[in-house]
């Protein structure tokens, strides 16, 4: 048997891959030249892919008494959809590689790009003019006997894709209101908390307990990754429920929720209510040039420093009192790093104007990699939300690098509190002390 491991995780493309399409066509046309953006469907899909033999013998069917073999992928294994994405990978590279496609996706068995408006060719057996790479995409899954019907190959601006509305031409991704009010529907259901019981009891119809089956878990945990197309910055919502559901396989299994999780999907629930749920399709990647302001970080067990390159400003504070059992240095020098890290973000947000370029730099290669995926345990998950709380309000973007810390002179200075090896490192600095932030880190898993 295929270890379970060996089949989950695999990639799809997103909305972020549409906006990098998006805008690398709309740079590379003159502004006025209106986009059409168009999505083309695989009939039957997991069904094309035949299976070995010795997998056959798995899939057998009794219908009336009598045994029927099922030969073709089917719907269920938790392999089905690895298989097809897999194959059907295999052809969006035939058209990228061998046909000159320059803007394709694909989601499962959804195929979506991006022409000049008006440029159309003739498809023959729909009898219609379609957009010219969509034609010639069909064109390709006939080449391969690939089916397909005309109702599901659609296009025009805005198009919905995998359930988010792409304008090419006002450049934005829009969360529907029916979709957008569902989502807030579910995360409400999930993020109450249970009723106090009042005389020993609970009131009529209440459960003590909060649970749900681990199938429900998962479809949560995919459709609030489905809203991180719109809702980027609130993928912390979903740290806990992973360590909750990990090595967990059976979907009936019950696994019951936490004050701590509750308290996440809370969170994300009170964002999405008052988001407008449109995300502007913006350049995502830019350099140090670029960027509004500079912020250089660093932490010790003896104090938290960050320099503000652009003002040659530093900023120097005692180290706070870590509030989790935990003697490791490492693991405290980690809290410390993505502390000064946040409140230095935060004291960023405060002197920019909105929808600034925020850059700082970390030697915590941690904390480098949690708050470029803002993926993290549970220790460091309010500093997460913490951090997207700024970035909301200010509608700023960030960017987080890594530097040797031999590159880190003066903020590993001001974090040891060595003013003088400060000033010599960059003269006529000015030091001020600052006061990081607090939180209450989640413990509860």
């Amino acid at each position: 048997m295929i270890a379970h491991a060996e089949v989950e995780g695999y990639p799809l493309d997103n909305m972020r891959h549409v906006g990098e399409f998006l805008l690398h066509a709309r740079a590379s046309l003159p502004t006025d030249v209106r986009l059409t953006m168009w999505k083309s469907d695989i009939a039957e899909a997991y069904r094309l892919c035949p299976m070995h033999p010795l997998w056959q013998i798995r899939q057998i069917n009794t219908i009336d008494g009598l045994r029927h073999v099922d030969r073709n992928n089917a719907f269920g294994s938790c392999a089905s959809g690895a298989i097809f994405i897999a194959f059907n990978s295999l052809v969006a590279w035939i058209a990228k590689n061998k046909l000159g496609f320059d803007y394709l996706g694909t989601y499962v068995d959804d195929s979506f790009g991006v022409d000049v408006e008006g440029e159309v060719e003739f498809y023959s057996p729909y009898v219609c003019f379609l957009p010219k790479h969509q034609k010639r995409l069909l064109d390709l899954w006939d080449t391969l006997g690939i089916p397909h019907k005309q109702k599901k190959q659609t296009s025009g601006s805005p198009l919905t894709i995998i359930g988010i509305d792409v304008d090419p031409n006002e450049m934005t991704l829009s969360l529907p209101d029916s979709a957008k009010q569902k989502l807030v529907d579910e995360l409400l259901l999930w993020s109450t908390e249970p009723p106090k019981k009042v005389d020993g009891k609970l009131p009529e119809g209440a459960r003590l307990h909060v649970h749900f089956k681990l199938r429900r878990w998962l479809q949560l945990q995919g459709w609030l990754n489905w809203s991180f197309n719109v809702f980027g910055l609130l993928k912390p919502c979903l740290n806990l429920l992973y360590d909750k559901t990990a090595g967990k396989y059976v979907p009936d299994r019950r696994v019951y929720t936490n004050t701590a999780i509750r308290a996440d999907l809370r969170w994300a629930l009170n964002h999405i209510r008052n988001a407008r749920g449109v995300e502007m399709i913006e350049a995502r990647q830019w350099g140090p040039d670029d960027a509004t302001i500079t912020v250089y970080c660093d932490a010790s067990l003896s104090g938290l420093g960050f320099w503000i390159r652009n003002s040659n400003t530093g900023f120097f504070a005692t180290i706070p009192a870590f509030s989790n059992a935990d003697t490791e240095a490492d693991r405290i020098i980690f809290h410390y790093e993505a502390l000064c890290l946040v409140s230095a973000l935060n004291h960023a947000h405060l002197i920019s104007s909105n929808r600034s370029k925020i850059l700082m730099y970390t030697d915590n290669s941690n904390v480098f990699d949690i708050f470029n995926s803002f993926r993290g345990n549970s220790d460091m998950n309010e500093l997460l939300k913490c951090a997207a709380d700024i970035l909301i309000d200010g509608d700023h973007s960030l960017r987080v690098i890594h530097i040797p810390g031999v590159n880190n002179t003066v903020a590993d200075a001001l974090s040891r509190g060595e003013f003088k090896r400060v000033i010599d490192a960059s003269p006529g600095l000015i030091i001020r002390p600052f006061q990081p932030l607090s939180f209450s880190p989640n413990c509860e898993n």
